[in-house]
């Protein structure tokens, strides 16, 4: 047997358990406990360390349980039995299994608030970097997860929000934003809704840039990106701030071709409470913008690597140290026209991205569509439809963004 020691009996309920967890996909997370005697009790929430401390304590719905052996099960953002959890009558022995890691921790307690203290600072303090690799695990297989593998995860949403910066909706080499030793800032907001492994969530970004270029060929450009997300009541937030080097290799204003590398990095912060997981991500990528222009139309090809990885934090006793190891490719194609003799254009793209390590979405089609006004013969207000479709993943939103050159 991989786990020695661990119940017997908790293996032998992990079938019954897989169907009762698959039928309740209404929160973040969600319990089923089967005692002794026969009783079943579930619960459900955004919160692990409010349901976990309720279940070791046998409080709220958990409370029909007390004096039986319990053996439980928690799906985590979708993912049936990621935790499996015994629990003796005394509560005063438990014993915490990791299937997709194979790990396993026996608590004794004194009695059952030593028992969920100790479980409670194992989850708080990483219990040396278990749970770490636990939410690792996760990144994998939840098409929900914070942090990483799916398209509103940290990584993925600093990569898209330089991607078009940089890449497909370039505001260096395409029309709106083509200047010499002038400066740009950028100020956008998008939100929408997601459906993804049975869940719904909403989400809010909002996103600020700003640029100067010095004489017709390097530009340096800031980028601040804050998004927070609400999947199945389970609350996630994410902070980065991103500097890129945009270098013009074929400059033209007019009829022709345009042509920008960017080389950039990033600096970040993703957290949830809700999920006892977070990190600082650090990184960096570089971004090709090749741009056709011709009379009004501009045809533009974005392609995009990056790697995100991660320093351990701790916050509010909290030791958020998730490995995260992730490079991402995005390849995207964006066609802008503005009629003549009018401010108006049209626009719309399609963008397929491609995480390169291990991901619960492992790749995914982002369509886009919008209007805006030009503004001057720089300056622009653009509003825009964006979805992300993947594996069990779909989400629709829009997106308001106003640039203004001075």
């Amino acid at each position: 047997m991989r786990v020695a020691g661990f119940p017997l009996l908790l293996i032998s309920f992990a079938s019954v358990l897989t169907l009762a967890s698959q039928g309740r996909a209404d929160d973040f997370f969600n319990i089923t406990a089967i005692g002794s005697g026969g009783t079943t009790a579930e619960s459900s929430g955004g919160n692990i360390i409010h349901l976990t401390d309720n279940l070791i304590s046998l409080n709220s719905s958990f409370a029909t349980l007390v004096g039986q052996n319990v053996n439980s099960s928690l799906s985590w953002g979708g993912v049936p039995d990621a935790i499996l959890l015994s629990e003796n009558a005394s509560q005063t022995s438990a014993t915490i299994y990791f299937p997709t890691t194979g790990f396993s921790k026996t608590f004794t307690g004194a009695n059952a608030s030593d028992l969920q203290n100790q479980i409670h600072d194992f989850i708080k303090d990483d219990g040396d970097k278990a749970y770490a690799r636990f939410l690792q695990s996760m990144n994998r297989y939840s098409a929900v997860a914070s942090l990483d593998g799916n398209p509103q995860s940290s990584t993925a949403l600093i990569s898209s929000d330089v991607f078009t910066r940089f890449g497909t909706q370039n505001q260096q080499a395409t029309n709106y934003v083509n200047y010499v030793n002038g400066a740009y800032v950028g100020i956008s907001a998008d939100g929408g809704m997601t459906r993804a492994d049975g869940l719904n969530g909403s989400w809010v970004d909002a996103n600020i840039d700003s640029g100067i270029r010095f004489g017709s060929h390097v530009a340096l450009s800031l980028g601040t990106t804050l998004a927070y997300r609400n999947t199945a009541n389970s609350q996630a937030y994410t902070v980065a701030e991103e500097v890129g080097l945009p270098i013009t290799f074929i400059n033209n204003q007019g009829n022709g071709i345009s042509w920008q590398v960017a080389p950039w990095a990033f600096a970040g912060l993703s957290a949830s409470y809700d999920q006892a997981a977070g990190g600082i991500l650090l990184g960096g990528g570089g971004t090709s913008s090749l741009a056709l222009h011709l009379n009004g139309l501009t045809l533009a090809l974005g392609d995009q690597i990056s790697y995100t990885g991660n320093v351990d934090v701790n916050v509010d006793g909290y030791a958020f140290d998730t490995d995260i190891d992730q490079w991402i490719l995005k390849n995207g194609l964006d066609a802008a026209y503005q009629f003549p003799g009018t401010p108006f254009f049209v626009e719309g793209g399609i963008t397929y991205s491609n995480f390169l390590r291990p991901a619960a979405v492992p790749n995914y089609w982002t369509p886009s569509a919008g209007v805006g006004i030009a503004m001057g013969k720089y300056s622009c207000l653009r509003f825009e439809y964006q979805g992300d479709f993947g594996k069990q993943y779909n989400q629709n939103g829009g997106e308001v963004q106003l640039v203004v050159v001075y």
